[in-house]
């Protein structure tokens, strides 16, 4: 069994580790089966509170490999309220002013889902209109749309991004193809978690599927979330191999707020360098449980619902304080009439 094997690598007994501190267990007592089940808990509880999380990515590449300048700057703002979901990305490619033949350009993007259907928007232009490229309603004729909801959920995994390289970490340890090749404090930081493995799945009919080598460092003040990580993928044609340092921090619900991350990116195929690229990235991430659903439609984007659907705008806060305050001037001029009209005269 892989658990006997990961325990006598690490060597300690999981009876014993189950009763140590995170703290503890960096310093040395690095028990795998205990990382996963301290893994699986965090990812959960991050993941809890990231159904309402939304947030700004601004991220600027750099192409080393040719001394290029700012290549490309990637903007998300994302947003997740239980099952509603909207992604808006925008991508502005400036070359740099020596390299000829490639033209600046923008595009942009949206894809969402409410309750009542999914839509695509587009925008090539920059800042232009928005233009509906694709719209499906949800209901009993039209079901949920796998393609928009897909789209959006490969998007959206930066919602689980502290837990995830190639795919969450509860999925890459629990892979059946998953062997562990070491399980210790890391070299960079002894209050981390360092683990090495590697993910070789079998290949299906004549498909060689990607296989995997590396380690990543946990950080178990911080939720087992990953601080850091380099693997090398291999698919027999390209090599690509990606190191990421992360500076985060977790909140008092368990919650992982990314601040920043440094990628570097190598491909080669065979002897030939084809890539070395390397990307800094800043975010800003705050929860927000009370988005009403309006925002995940068309309205919010200035475009017309469906037919048979609106999403009414609430009257606005300013609105109410104009008529109570309009309301109190009738009264008070109504008062004030009254305390200066005369007496009618008597008839008796």
């Amino acid at each position: 069994m892989i658990t006997v094997w990961v325990r006598s690598a690490c060597g300690v007994v999981l009876t014993a580790a189950l009763m140590v501190s995170p703290s503890q267990m960096a310093a040395g007592q690095t028990d795998f089966a205990t990382v996963k089940t301290e893994v699986a808990a965090g990812q959960a509880r991050h993941m809890a509170q990231a159904e309402y999380v939304q947030f700004d990515r601004v991220g600027e590449q750099y192409d080393e490999l040719n001394k290029h300048a700012l290549v490309s700057r990637v903007r998300s703002r994302l947003r997740r309220t239980g099952q509603w979901y909207l992604a808006e990305e925008s991508v502005d490619v400036t070359p740099p002013p020596d390299l000829k033949g490639l033209m600046p350009r923008r595009k942009s993007g949206v894809v969402a889902l409410n309750s009542r259907y999914g839509f695509e928007l587009g925008r090539p232009g920059g800042p232009t209109e928005w233009r509906l490229k694709d719209v499906h309603l949800t209901d009993s004729t039209d079901p949920s749309p796998p393609n928009l909801k897909a789209e959006f959920l490969a998007r959206g995994t930066l919602f689980a991004q502290p837990y995830e390289i190639s795919s969450t970490l509860t999925d890459l340890f629990n892979a059946p193809s998953f062997r562990l090749l070491g399980c210790a404090p890391s070299p960079r930081n002894p209050a981390l978690v360092r683990v090495k493995f590697e993910n070789n799945p079998p290949p299906v009919g004549k498909r060689h599927p990607t296989q995997l080598i590396g380690w990543c460092d946990l950080d178990p003040g911080a939720g087992w979330s990953i601080r850091g990580f380099e693997v090398t993928s291999d698919d027999r044609v390209l090599r690509d191999t990606t190191s990421t340092d992360v500076t985060s921090s977790i909140d008092k619900d368990g919650l992982v707020r990314i601040d920043e991350e440094r990628q570097e990116v190598r491909i080669v195929k065979g002897e030939t360098l084809l890539a070395h690229r390397t990307q800094f990235t800043t975010y800003k991430i705050w929860v927000d449980r009370d988005v009403p659903e309006r925002e995940f439609s068309l309205t919010a984007y200035g475009l017309p619902e469906p037919p048979g659907i609106s999403f009414v705008r609430p009257t606005p806060m300013y609105v109410w304080l104009l008529i109570g305050a309009g309301g109190f001037a009738i009264l008070a001029l109504v008062f004030r009439w009254l305390t200066h009209r005369k007496p009618a005269p008597s008839t008796l």
